[in-house]
């Protein structure tokens, strides 16, 4: 054993969730197909994106890279509902993700809450190598607000 030296990994900043979660990680889009108003009854298919995020950073003076990555996504509905998915859903023709609302509502809106799990690599690490962070970060959005409405049919004559 060498005297004074040391593992050179030992010597990189660790990146902790604390890290982690004061980046300014953007929520992604709700998407809600079909766009306007929607029908009671009928599924709203939901989507939105699951792109990658990636950051240069500062840490203890030395350069850091950080991506975020999306892991799972919880929807909340106005009619009191949520769904969790590990997906992130596609628009039509697909009905990865849907929701079917019951009953007439003005105003309504999908919440959506996306967790994210982080990787970091040092500039300064000679073997550029990618760690995990422990922990993650969530992001909040909602969609915009459309109303779920009722048709009923009428026989005239």
């Amino acid at each position: 054993m060498l005297v004074g030296w040391s593992c050179p990994e030992h010597q990189l900043p660790p990146v902790g969730v604390e890290d982690f979660r004061v980046l300014d990680i953007a929520p992604p889009d709700v998407g809600v197909q079909p766009a306007g108003a929607m029908l009671v009854n009928k599924p709203a298919i939901l989507f939105t994106a699951d792109d990658a995020q990636s950051f240069e950073v500062a840490i203890s003076g030395f350069d850091v890279e950080i991506v975020a990555e999306p892991t799972s996504w919880e929807w909340t509905f106005d009619d009191g509902e949520r769904l969790v998915t590990d997906v992130p859903g596609a628009p039509y023709p697909a009905f990865d993700v849907t929701h079917t609302l019951l009953a007439p509502l003005k105003g309504s809106t999908v919440g959506l809450t996306t967790s994210w799990s982080g990787r970091y690599r040092v500039a300064a690490d000679p073997l550029h190598k990618w760690r995990a962070i422990e922990g993650t970060a969530v992001t909040e959005s909602r969609s915009a607000p459309f109303d779920v409405i009722e048709l009923r049919s009428t026989l005239t004559g």
